[in-house]
C-alpha cells in the first residue's frame, strides 16, 4: 500500500501526531507509524524565508551526551562516490561528506573556538589533512604540546621573525622555528 499524503504532520515532544491517509482512501493515526520510504520535500519558490527543516530541543541534563541529528548509514554495496551529506547552491557543491568522513567545502572553510587560544598548543585544537600527517594549529606562547612531525604552529604573541612560526621535528613535542621575512 503505497502512502499519499498532503497533510502536515507535526512534531509534538518528539512524538509524530497526526492522521495520515494512504492511496486506498483508509487513514491510520501516525502516532508510532514507521516511516519506510523516504521523505521528500519540495516548496517551490518562496519569497520569504520557509526553512525545509526546523527544529528546536532543550538539553538538559549534565550526564547525558546528547544528539542533534543523527543517520546511521549500512552500507552493504555503494559506489565509491556515495555521499552522506550532499548541499548545494546553484547545483554548485558547497558541502559535502563522503562516505569514507572526507570533507568538501566549496568556500571558505571556518573554524572557530569559543575559548581562548591555548598556551602551547593543545592536541585538542587544529586541523589535520590526514588521520596520520601533521597538523596545523596555534596558541599563545612557544609550542610545547606533542604534535606529529612537520605540524604546524602559528603563535599568536609573536613579536619577530623567528617567534611568529614553528615546525614539530619530532612526536614528543620537540619544535624548532621558522624564520620569516618581516
Amino acid at each position: 500500500m503505497e502512502l499519499y499524503s498532503t497533510v502536515s504532520l507535526p512534531l509534538t515532544g518528539g512524538t509524530l501526531t497526526g492522521t495520515v491517509t494512504f492511496s486506498d482512501g483508509s487513514s491510520h493515526s501516525s502516532t508510532g507509524l514507521t516511516m519506510v520510504k523516504s521523505i521528500t520535500s519540495t516548496l517551490g519558490s518562496l519569497s520569504a524565508s520557509a526553512p525545509m527543516i526546523a527544529g528546536t530541543q532543550t538539553w538538559n541534563a549534565a550526564a547525558i551526551t546528547f544528539k542533534g541529528l543523527t543517520l546511521d548509514v549500512i552500507d552493504t554495496s555503494s559506489s565509491a562516490g556515495s555521499v552522506l551529506v550532499d548541499l548545494t547552491v546553484n547545483s554548485n557543491v558547497v558541502f559535502r561528506v563522503t562516505k569514507t568522513g572526507g570533507l568538501s567545502v566549496g568556500g571558505n572553510l571556518l573554524g572557530q573556538q569559543t575559548s581562548a587560544l591555548p598556551a602551547g598548543g593543545s592536541a585538542s585544537s587544529g586541523v589535520r589533512i590526514w588521520t596520520s600527517g601533521p597538523f596545523y594549529t596555534s596558541g599563545s606562547g612557544a609550542p610545547t604540546a606533542a604534535f606529529p612531525i612537520g605540524s604546524v604552529y602559528a603563535r599568536s604573541d609573536g613579536s619577530d621573525a623567528s617567534t611568529r612560526l614553528y615546525s614539530a621535528t619530532s612526536s614528543s613535542g620537540a619544535w624548532t622555528s621558522v624564520t620569516t621575512a618581516t
